[in-house]
Formats: structure tokens, C-alpha cells, sequence
């Protein structure tokens, strides 16, 4: 499985989980937290949610889409201002 460090700003997989910190499961006090789900690629980047969890995001441009969201712009505003 795949957690969130974010201390790291990376990824961590369960045997370096277990490595590291001698945990089967995320750590919060250590900063490992649980992803939304178990990404079938290489996230480019995390989202933290309101629930302690993170986001995987798989490209640069969603990234982008979801900070501008964030800022307070719609989506098709945000798809907007990308594309020009």
C-alpha cells in the first residue's frame, strides 16, 4: 500500500512504513498519513482533504485546476485560465 508523508512532501510504501517507523498503518503524530485511494500510477502531487486523508493527483494540470478552485475560481474558470 501507498500512504502520504508529509514531512517528505512524497509517498511512502508500506515496507518503508515498516522499515522506518515499525508501523503497519499510517502514523499521523509522524506525519504518514492515508490517501483517498491506492493510485495505480505516480502521483505527481498530494491534496490534503478535509478528513486527514490525501488526494492523489496524476497530473500537473488537475494539480493546477484544484489550486485555482482552492483560490475560489470554478472549474471552467480555472480550465479558462490554463488554457490561455
Amino acid at each position: 500500500m501507498m500512504y502520504f508523508n508529509s514531512t517528505t512532501g512524497q509517498a511512502i510504501q508500506t515496507e518503508d512504513l515498516i522499515q522506518r517507523y515499525g508501523s503497519l498503518e499510517p502514523v499521523p503524530q509522524l506525519g504518514i498519513y492515508d490517501l483517498t485511494y491506492q493510485p495505480d500510477f505516480i502521483p505527481f502531487a498530494f491534496k490534503r482533504l478535509s478528513n486527514a486523508t490525501y488526494l492523489p493527483i496524476k497530473e500537473e494540470r488537475q494539480f493546477e485546476i484544484d489550486e485555482l478552485m482552492a483560490a475560489g475560481y470554478t472549474e471552467a474558470e480555472a480550465e479558462a485560465l490554463l488554457d490561455d
